[in-house]
């Protein structure tokens, strides 16, 4: 992936503090998104799976979006002013136990046993990105009921 078409930075759970990278592509996503989540651009950390928050003037343009995060950073000494975390009342993840495929479609399995959701409802309900969650768990991927 050239580092035109991401974008790096350092991701607000503190747990995690990697240094990760975000494709400009999930960011433009996650903007056009926004009505999924009460106005929110919400992308998951590709290390430990959080979602965070992106800052609502965030500019989708590849050199605009990395001006920004610089101008940011230059404003705070907290980087994840410019990105923080969903409320602490979400950050309690169900993790996914499963997926099922309907008409090339993903809905994710919460471990609540409740009704399999697409991947943005999931993000927005556990603050985890369910896709990321199941890959990482280390478990077989696993399709479950049709």
């Amino acid at each position: 992936m050239d580092e035109k078409d991401s974008l790096s930075l350092i991701c607000p759970n503190p747990a995690c503090d990697k240094d990760i990278v975000v494709e400009f592509g999930k960011i433009k996503r996650a903007v056009g998104r926004k009505g999924m989540f009460g106005g929110l651009a919400v992308v998951g950390c590709p290390i430990c799976c959080n979602c965070f928050v992106l800052p609502d003037e965030l500019p989708t343009d590849g050199s605009l979006l990395k001006q920004f995060i610089v101008e940011q950073n230059e404003e705070s000494d907290d980087w994840c002013e410019c990105v923080p975390m969903l409320p602490e009342t979400q950050i309690v993840a169900n993790m996914p136990v499963g997926h099922i495929d309907i008409h090339g479609s993903t809905f994710y399995k919460p471990g609540t046993g409740k009704t399999a959701i697409d991947k943005y409802t999931y993000m927005r309900l556990y603050a985890i990105d369910p896709e990321c969650a199941e890959y990482k768990s280390g478990r077989p991927i696993k399709k479950v009921g049709t």
